[in-house]
C-alpha cells in the first residue's frame, strides 16, 4: 500500500460529490472529487461459465502434463552431458 494506503482510506470514506484535498503524497499533492460509486456484485454462474471452463481446462492440462513428465522420468533414464552442454552454450554465444 505505501503512500496509497492513506489515499485509499480517504477515498473509501468519501460521499458522492465530496471534494477532498489537497492530500500530500511523496512528491506531489492530489485533490479528489468522488463522482460516483458502483455497487459490487458477484457474477452469476451464466456470466462466469466460460471463464470457469477455461480455468478448469488449464488446470487439467497442467495436471496431465505433469503426469506425462513423471511417467517419462519413471520409464527412461536421463543423463546430462555437462561438457556437451557447455560446448553447445559456447557455440550459441558466437
Amino acid at each position: 500500500r505505501g503512500m496509497f494506503g492513506a489515499l485509499q482510506k480517504q477515498v473509501f470514506s468519501m460521499r458522492v460529490g465530496e471534494i477532498v484535498g489537497p492530500i500530500a503524497l511523496d512528491n506531489f499533492y492530489v485533490i479528489l472529487k468522488l463522482l460516483g460509486k458502483k455497487a459490487r456484485r458477484l457474477k452469476t454462474f451464466a456470466e462466469a461459465r466460460d471463464e470457469i471452463a477455461r480455468n478448469l481446462k488449464l488446470i487439467k492440462r497442467k495436471q496431465q502434463f505433469k503426469q506425462f513428465i513423471n511417467q517419462l522420468r519413471e520409464k527412461h533414464r536421463i543423463e546430462i552431458e555437462r561438457t556437451a552442454l557447455r560446448d553447445f552454450a559456447l557455440v550459441q554465444n558466437l
